[in-house]
């Protein structure tokens, strides 16, 4: 009964030996789970971005023992967001969502060395990622500032999936044609939303300092990712497994934490080990 309200969540940070920690989106857990290990706190999903606010705006008002993950979205463009937001113990991602941190060339090549029994070597796969990576720019540009104008209206501006405007899956190729279909569709059905012309100025601020890539919608990154691992297995001649995307996170995620990956990557995990041992003090006042 406890998880089924704000009030029961709040209060489950009693029930717990080690410091609780509340994740957006239950496919968040598996990439979270190293850290979870190696840090020593319990992460739980809250049940999406309302009742992460909520658990956020309680922690913060009360200073309760816990701590709140939240998803950069849109809010990365509109300033420089520090991983330490109102509060050392709400947490907001430098990149759109989780996902975002899997797009990294040195992760994707480990993940296809990992399924390709030693048929890729190391050094190859990496720059041809970081190649698809680039041309996401020019070719999701438009249709990227369209869903950033029309944030927070009923406005549907992206596919569900990027897989309807790709040419080829295995290895991705986005297809220009139907993006431009897509662009022109959706200008004619708006009926609300920001100016264009804002949402283009506050993206291009954004790639100046950081990679477009961290601004997309996560669940296309991982689906590019998984296309893109499939394709180079299938040019090497290896087995290809299952690789849907809870399969990816599963796969990436032991690889999400080991080095220094980036600096956000680096920034996170220090971000959540400040946050863990502020919740172990209070514990012991």
């Amino acid at each position: 009964m406890l998880t089924r309200t704000t009030k029961g969540q709040i209060a489950q940070h009693k029930f717990h030996r080690t410091p609780l920690v509340w994740l957006e989106g239950p496919t968040d857990y598996p990439i979270f789970l190293p850290l979870e290990d190696e840090l020593n706190f319990t992460a739980k999903w809250a049940g999406g971005v309302v009742e992460c606010r909520k658990l956020a705006h309680e922690m913060v008002n009360d200073d309760l023992p816990y701590i709140v993950v939240m998803d950069g979205d849109y809010g990365i463009l509109r300033q420089e967001v520090n991983t330490q937001d109102s509060h050392d113990r709400v947490i907001t991602l430098r990149r759109h969502s989780i996902e975002n941190y899997c797009a990294e060339p040195r992760l994707v090549e480990a993940l296809c060395r990992s399924y390709s029994e030693g048929k890729i070597q190391k050094g190859a796969i990496g720059p041809k990622f970081d190649r698809l990576l680039v041309s996401l720019e020019d070719s999701l540009w438009e249709l990227v500032v369209l869903d950033i104008a029309s944030e927070g209206t009923a406005d549907k501006v992206t596919p569900r999936s990027i897989r309807a405007l790709l040419r080829q899956q295995e290895p991705p190729v986005i297809d220009q044609a139907k993006v431009r279909h897509h662009v022109e569709k959706v200008r004619r059905t708006r009926t609300n939303g920001g100016s264009e012309i804002e949402a283009n100025e506050l993206l291009r601020r954004f790639v100046a300092r950081r990679r477009f890539v961290d601004a997309v919608k996560g669940h296309w990154v991982l689906e590019l990712i998984q296309c893109f691992v499939v394709g180079e297995l299938k040019e090497v001649g290896s087995k290809v497994p299952a690789l849907h995307p809870k399969a990816i996170r599963a796969a990436l995620a032991p690889w999400m934490w080991r080095g220094r990956v980036s600096k956000d990557h680096i920034d996170l995990r220090e971000c959540l080990r400040r946050a863990i041992d502020q919740v172990r003090a209070v514990r012991v006042q």
